[in-house]
């Protein structure tokens, strides 16, 4: 689904509620000096630009993630969560800014990039994907579009150690426990709600829990919880064939610790951007 903000507060805004910097995103310049410069107009801002980013609790929890499509005059996000409506709502008090479902966009992935037909409409937003080495995702309004079938997404997320909402993240964890800091995490812009937790979180440890990928010994049968001498370190989350994406203790988290019949390791898509 995809909620539209429009408005002139609208930069400001999502700025002050998100995990990334949106004001770099309409700008170029870091958003940490927010509000000390000379007002800035976001009447029309760059089109095409987008990024990663998560709406957090004040406990720093996550309510959602999506995907930040900038366009001319409004900023589209692309998420899973319907939730995330309700909250954005939640927060307008004096700014200027509207919150609707779009009926006109759309998103999806598609591999490759060739499978993209020209557009005759308003034009189709690319944008390259961590997890998919050929992946791209893509913003549009045309139904010559054809996505990439779940199965084949499902399993190079797996392979590429992608979350997805529901699946491998969900509300009960922390955008660094989903390891999204590499991506949808600005520790530079300044405050915004739940800011607190996650820099103390980077500042002074390490999250309680990491998904991580798990290569499986051959022929291993598949468990639903990670067991190493006799304790659950582990919760079995997805898996395509001996690979496996695990939410794992941090006592256990580190790349190349041995678990019963498998091996932790880092996430891949980290080593690609």
């Amino acid at each position: 689904m995809i909620l539209s903000l429009t408005g002139r507060d609208r930069v400001k805004f999502l700025h002050n509620l998100c995990t990334n910097d949106i004001y770099r995103l309409a700008t170029g310049r870091d958003g940490q000096s927010f509000g000390k410069r000379p007002k800035d107009d976001f009447t029309v801002t760059p089109s095409g630009r987008s990024c990663l980013a998560a709406a957090l609790t004040r406990q720093g929890k996550m309510v959602a993630v999506f995907r930040v499509w900038m366009l001319a005059d409004e900023l589209l996000l692309d998420t899973d969560e319907p939730a995330l409506e309700a909250h954005l709502r939640a927060a307008i008090i004096m700014d200027k800014v509207e919150v609707a479902f779009s009926t006109r966009w759309r998103s999806a992935y598609v591999a490759p990039a060739d499978h993209v037909p020209p557009m005759t409409k308003r034009g189709v937003t690319v944008e390259s994907v961590p997890p998919l080495a050929d992946g791209f995702a893509v913003l549009h309004d045309d139904d010559l579009i054809e996505p990439m079938a779940p199965d084949v997404y499902a399993t190079s997320c797996v392979l590429g150690g992608w979350p997805r909402w529901g699946i491998e993240m969900d509300s009960s964890m922390l955008p660094t426990e989903a390891g999204l800091d590499p991506i949808a995490i600005s520790y530079t812009k300044g405050c915004y709600l739940g800011q607190e937790v996650i820099q103390r979180v980077k500042t002074y440890s390490q999250p309680p829990r990491e998904l991580k990928q798990l290569h499986f010994d051959e022929g291993a049968p598949l468990p639903s919880s990670i067991q190493a001498g006799g304790e659950t370190v582990g919760d079995l989350k997805s898996s395509y064939g001996r690979f496996a994406l695990a939410l794992m203790k941090k006592s256990h988290a580190k790349d190349g610790t041995r678990v019963d019949a498998a091996v932790v390791r880092d996430l891949p898509w980290h080593q690609w951007i």
